[in-house]
């Protein structure tokens, strides 16, 4: 796994959430989008945790880039941003799960298991 979010502290905290946890291996972190690209580039993972607005490269932009790629890692996007558009945006840019950083950390660890089983997890949301 690969994390990537603007905050140090936000950084810090899920480096140490997914560390005491065996269920998952952490490989690298990233401050913003481009470095996280650099990380698809050079490691292989099966899943990223990025959020929506980063510097240099933002959510929307790693997403569109990975769509460009074949053999790229599922992506959750992690964001405390509530517009209600940004997890149809998610959705349609090809992520693979939405977490909002308002809910409880047990949800991010949930929804990082069910997409690494191939599940897609978004909170409700109209379509229409």
């Amino acid at each position: 796994m690969v994390l990537a979010d603007k905050s140090p502290l936000v950084l810090a905290g899920l480096s140490h959430l997914f560390d005491v946890d065996d269920r998952f291996t952490l490989l690298a972190t990233a401050a913003d989008g481009e470095r996280f690209i650099e990380a698809v580039e050079r490691l292989f993972f099966d899943v990223g945790i990025i959020g929506w607005d980063m510097p240099y490269m933002d959510g929307r932009g790693v997403l569109r880039e990975l769509r460009r790629r074949d053999e790229v890692p599922r992506i959750i996007v992690y964001t405390g941003n509530a517009s209600p558009e940004v997890p149809r945006q998610v959705m349609w840019l090809g992520g693979a799960g939405f977490c909002s950083k308002s809910e409880p950390p047990e949800r991010l660890l949930e929804t990082v298991v069910a997409v690494s089983e191939g599940r897609m997890v978004f909170p409700f949301m109209d379509l229409g």
